[in-house]
């Protein structure tokens, strides 16, 4: 699926439009309707309910470098947005500017994940408290659960480890360390 996932999503389509076409007495065209079937709205980046959440807590450190942060600092998208255009909130960290501007669009390393587990979670855990029924309903599609699993924080974790992996591999990004 990894490989010919391309050509399996373009022949769906193709038959669904045929199929579409057929049921309504060819009164649409089939060219129209891939038209429509394809159309996907490019989201913008959006961070304001993270930083939000990010701004009322005490103690915010940077999630990659683990230094406090003290006055500005910037959301990250731990997925680059570049390569997944998704702003769920599970997505979003709090970084250093600095530290930001270091990661640019690349994936963060395994064993950098791994140090910032703990982080990763004190931040997933505000974010839930502050937006239960967007993070839980971000969480569920992440994790393939349809509702929020009893051990979410190692569910999300391993699925956020097992994405960037994906990603790493499918699209050859560059891993990134501070």
């Amino acid at each position: 699926f990894s490989l010919l996932g391309y050509w399996i999503r373009d022949a769906v389509i193709l038959r669904w439009a045929e199929l579409t076409s057929a049921i309504a007495g060819k009164e649409t065209k089939v060219s129209d309707l891939i038209d429509l079937l394809l159309f996907n709205p490019i989201p913008e980046r959006d961070v304001n309910e993270a930083r939000a959440t990010y701004v009322k807590l005490d103690d915010v450190e940077c999630t990659w470098s683990g230094n406090r942060i003290s006055g500005t600092f910037d959301v990250d998208h731990v997925i680059p947005f570049s390569l997944w255009r998704n702003n769920d909130l599970w997505n979003l960290v709090p970084v250093l500017p600095r530290i930001n501007n270091m990661k640019r669009d690349r994936l963060p390393s395994r064993s950098l994940l791994l140090r910032r587990k703990g982080c990763l979670i004190k931040y997933w855990e505000a974010l839930r408290r502050t937006r239960p029924v967007r993070f839980d309903t971000e969480v569920c599609r992440i994790v393939g659960a349809t509702s929020m699993p009893s051990n979410w924080t190692n569910a999300i974790f391993s699925s956020v480890c097992e994405a960037v992996e994906i990603t790493a591999t499918q699209k050859g990004c560059e891993r990134w360390e501070p």
